[in-house]
């Protein structure tokens, strides 16, 4: 479990329910495979080694839930002793020229 919270805009969750890891969308997996050059084989762990498998996208008509400013938060992590699923975890958008202070603990 993490505790984290960054100094500026909020954070937002979603469910797990609610998202679509983004590999597992066929014109993005498409793309992802002309970027490897392995055995079909290790194509996932391709995909894990590389932190592609950590990435969603929003189902149709899903409004994320907003962390709020100031707050520290407890999320799971995917890890294999966590007894819940993690939630889907999307950082503030970055502003130029503003500096995000992020901190986990």
């Amino acid at each position: 479990m993490h505790i984290l919270s960054y100094y500026g805009d909020s954070s937002e969750i979603l469910p797990n329910s609610q998202a679509i890891k983004k590999v597992l969308v066929p014109e993005i997996r498409t793309e992802l495979k002309k970027l490897y050059a392995g055995t079909d084989n290790d194509f996932e762990s391709f995909l894990s080694e590389n932190f592609f498998d950590l990435h969603h996208i929003p189902k149709a008509n899903v409004r994320p839930i907003s962390l709020g400013l100031g707050n520290l938060w407890r999320l799971e992590i995917d890890h294999p002793e966590s007894t819940v699923l993690p939630c889907i975890y999307r950082a503030p958008r970055e502003k130029s020229g503003q500096t995000r202070l992020l901190m986990i603990c």
